[in-house]
């Protein structure tokens, strides 16, 4: 998997766990509301990608 994404992709999951780490060091109860947000963005944004995708006829790719 983290091959697909490049270096750009991981210097980004680096750069976000970073982020999070200095929030949830702040304040982990506003850590785990960002957390949930990041989840809740990356599920519909999977759901959205799989709508497309099924539309062009490659919704088993997804």
């Amino acid at each position: 998997m983290l091959r697909n994404i490049g270096i750009g992709g991981l210097v980004g999951i680096v750069a976000l766990l970073a982020g999070f780490g200095v929030v949830a060091y702040i304040d982990p109860i506003i850590a785990g509301g960002v957390a949930l947000i990041f989840i809740g963005a990356a599920l519909l944004v999977h759901a959205i990608i799989k709508a497309i995708a099924t539309q062009f006829g490659m919704g088993d790719m997804v």
